[in-house]
């Protein structure tokens, strides 16, 4: 079995790094996605120390890929999924079928820790949102390419923050909608704004900067919302509140001003002798 894994990795290698080049497939339907990424990594090849890529092949799907020992590094572009995490385990299994010694690479317009870790758990090794540099895709390719492992860390951190919410649904249940609506009218006006964004599909560190509140209290007001609408994940929160038609429009100022209001308070005793 170790001789198996040794062998597997030397022949990975082989195929990944030959005299400092990889020759890379692209599987992407949009044609302007496979040309913007051939041309960016054939700019970069050329004014950059790091990998040389040669691009063997840009294919709208697997469908149209022959097995070929010679690839080096597989790019598959989620969409390609309709951004369905179980799909896109199955179509890295696949790729990792036609091509057994190259590494296989997500790239995602999503950076949605669902599909993460799905990635993560099918055996890609790397997965890459649209949202970064240009020359960070090729340096994390390049990375890849030399046998590393390429993950946003932001996202695998809520991850993690899932499978805590993975564990409750062990002990705990949706409730029925009728007790939702009673434990919506629990919620503080806070809370109310943080579902609100919650709904609206935003992560814990986006909803800190627009509620001007660190992201650990954004976790903690989301378990507490979790807790009183009885639900075992953000996602039932948010259908709770779809379900339930919480108002879009929840106005900050009231807590703005209660926070302006008690900040002058405090400010007033500071200013009292003692």
């Amino acid at each position: 079995m170790a001789d198996d894994l040794c062998a597997s990795h030397h022949k990975e290698r082989c195929a990944t790094a030959d005299n400092n080049s990889c020759r890379l497939l692209l599987i992407d339907p949009s044609p302007l996605r496979r040309e913007a990424l051939r041309r960016l990594l054939e700019d970069l090849t050329a004014n950059d120390n790091g990998c040389d890529f040669s691009i063997v092949g840009a294919i709208p799907s697997l469908d149209q890929a022959d097995p070929d020992s010679s690839v080096g590094l597989v790019v598959l572009n989620s969409v390609v999924t309709s951004s369905d995490p179980q799909r896109l385990a199955r179509s890295i299994h696949e790729a990792k079928q036609l091509f057994p010694y190259a590494p296989v690479v997500v790239i995602s317009d999503r950076n949605e820790s669902a599909e993460v870790i799905a990635s993560l758990r099918a055996g890609a090794r790397g997965f890459i949102t649209a949202d970064i540099d240009p020359r960070l895709v090729f340096y994390a390719l390049t990375f890849i390419a030399h046998g590393g492992v390429f993950f946003p860390p932001q996202t695998l951190l809520e991850c993690l923050d899932g499978a805590e919410e993975a564990d409750m649904r062990m002990i705990a249940a949706p409730a029925p909608v009728s007790e939702m609506g009673a434990s919506l009218t629990s919620l503080t006006a806070r809370q109310k704004k943080v579902l609100q964004l919650l709904r609206q599909g935003q992560s814990n560190k986006r909803i800190a900067i627009d509620l001007n509140m660190c992201e650990s209290t954004v976790k903690v007001h989301v378990r507490e919302i979790m807790r009183k609408l009885k639900v075992a994940n953000r996602t039932q929160a948010a259908l709770c509140a779809a379900n339930l038609e919480l108002p879009d429009d929840i106005s900050l100022e009231p807590l703005l001003a209660q926070q302006n209001q008690a900040g002058l308070e405090r400010s007033e005793m500071r200013l009292i002798p003692a």
